[in-house]
C-alpha cells in the first residue's frame, strides 16, 4: 500500500513538474515581442563597453535589428549583404544595428576584441552592440542571422530572414528585408511578416 501511495505521489509530482513547463514554456513565448507590438527602449554596451540607449539609436523612417556573429558560417555569407543593408538604408533613415547574442566563453571568436577586428577589416561603420543580457530571448531570436524590422514608431513590422538564399546572393530570388522596407515606404504592412530564417543555433 505504502509503494502504491508512493508511486501516486510520484506521478503527482512529475505532472505538476510537467505542466509548471508547459506554463514557463508558454510564458515565454508570451514574452516575446509579436508583430505590431511596440519594442521597449532597452540597452546594451557597444564595443568600447559604452553603454548605448535604443531609443537614442532609431531611424528617422526605421530601425534594423540584426542579431548576427563572427563564428556562425551563415552569418559569414551574409557579411556583405548586411554591409550593404547599412550603406543604402542607414543613409534615407533606417538605422542598422548589429547585436551579438553568442557567449564569448563558448565562442572566443565573439569576443569583442575579435568583433572590432571585424569592424576594422570590414569597415562597417553602424552600431554593433553586445548582448549581454539575454535580449534575443525577448525577441524571439534564435538563429544568425536573424532580422528585425521596426517602422518609424519602433512597431515590429516583420521578422526573420534577410533573403532566401543563405548560401549567398548570387542566388537571392526574394530579398524579404528590403521587399519589407518598401511596404513601409509605400504606407502599407509587408507581406509575409515573418519568414523562417536559416543560420546557427544562439548560444548564450
Amino acid at each position: 500500500m505504502k509503494n502504491l501511495i508512493y508511486g501516486l505521489i510520484g506521478l503527482f509530482a512529475l505532472g505538476g513538474t510537467a505542466a509548471a513547463g508547459v506554463f514557463l514554456s508558454d510564458e515565454i513565448q508570451d514574452a516575446e515581442y509579436k508583430i505590431g507590438e511596440t519594442i521597449e527602449n532597452f540597452s546594451l554596451k557597444n564595443l568600447n563597453g559604452e553603454e548605448v540607449a535604443f531609443s537614442e539609436s532609431t531611424g528617422s523612417l526605421g530601425t534594423i535589428l540584426i542579431f548576427t556573429c563572427n563564428t556562425c558560417p551563415y552569418a559569414k555569407l551574409y557579411e556583405e549583404r548586411i554591409l550593404q543593408l547599412h550603406d543604402v538604408y542607414n543613409d534615407v533613415g533606417y538605422t542598422v544595428i548589429l547585436i551579438n547574442p553568442s557567449n564569448p566563453d563558448l565562442k572566443p571568436g565573439d569576443h569583442p576584441s575579435e568583433l572590432m577586428k571585424w569592424v576594422s577589416q570590414s569597415g562597417y561603420s553602424g552600431l554593433y552592440l553586445i548582448d549581454s543580457i539575454g535580449l534575443f530571448r525577448r525577441f524571439g531570436a534564435r538563429k544568425t542571422p536573424e532580422v528585425f524590422l521596426m517602422d518609424k514608431s519602433n512597431v515590429l513590422k516583420y521578422r526573420g530572414a534577410i533573403d532566401n538564399s543563405a548560401q549567398g546572393a548570387e542566388s537571392v530570388t526574394d530579398k524579404y528585408l528590403e521587399n519589407a522596407i518598401r511596404a513601409l515606404q509605400d504606407g502599407v504592412d509587408p507581406e509575409p511578416v515573418k519568414t523562417r530564417p536559416v543560420g546557427c543555433v544562439i548560444k548564450h
